[in-house]
């Protein structure tokens, strides 16, 4: 599945706050389960947010061996009313 489908299906998870650390599984080039934390600066319910989770989980599959389809799940780590709480946090 691709992030923008497993958001539209729901995060699981606490409220969602305007930043958010998200934890990515997806499966690698050599077929093993992998996982990634990625932090979005705007809120995960509205478009500006899935696009930019989407966008930036693309940008790094080269990186990653996968695809932007080949994504397993998507969870909500931590979410704060600002960044530098969730830095504060450990995300």
């Amino acid at each position: 599945m691709k992030v923008r489908e497993l958001l539209e299906n729901g995060i699981a998870g606490e409220e969602v706050k305007q930043y958010s650390a998200v934890n990515i599984g997806y499966t690698d080039r050599n077929g093993l389960e992998q996982e990634t934390q990625l932090n979005v600066a705007h809120r995960l319910d509205t478009e500006e947010g899935k696009k930019e989770l989407e966008e930036l989980f693309a940008s790094l599959c080269e990186e990653f061996e996968t695809t932007p389809d080949d994504v397993t799940y998507v969870t909500l780590a931590a979410t704060d009313d600002s960044a530098e709480s969730l830095i504060e946090r450990g995300y």
